[in-house]
């Protein structure tokens, strides 16, 4: 379900991907990360209605984003990014 959510994002196939999340939440109710990337599709497509919904959503159930780590590797090492999302 989550590769079907991701690639409406980089098809920007808003209707197919809204539904693809709304079952990955019935899935993983408590997953903060399904909610945001929901929250960005909608950034982007400017709906700002969506927008708000998913950020009350996330606001009354609790959520909140967990510590990312990226990582590059630059002459032969590797670097760590960390944020808190």
């Amino acid at each position: 379900m989550e590769s079907c959510e991701g690639s409406c994002k980089i098809h920007f196939n808003i209707e197919i991907r809204e539904h693809a999340t709304k079952n990955l939440h019935e899935l993983e109710p408590l997953n903060v990360g399904n909610y945001i990337t929901l929250a960005n599709t909608y950034v982007i497509e400017k709906r700002l209605y969506g927008l708000a919904k998913v950020r009350k959503i996330i606001k009354d159930r609790g959520l909140k984003g967990g510590l990312e780590c990226s990582w590059v590797v630059v002459k032969k090492k590797k670097l760590y990014i960390y944020q808190r999302r």
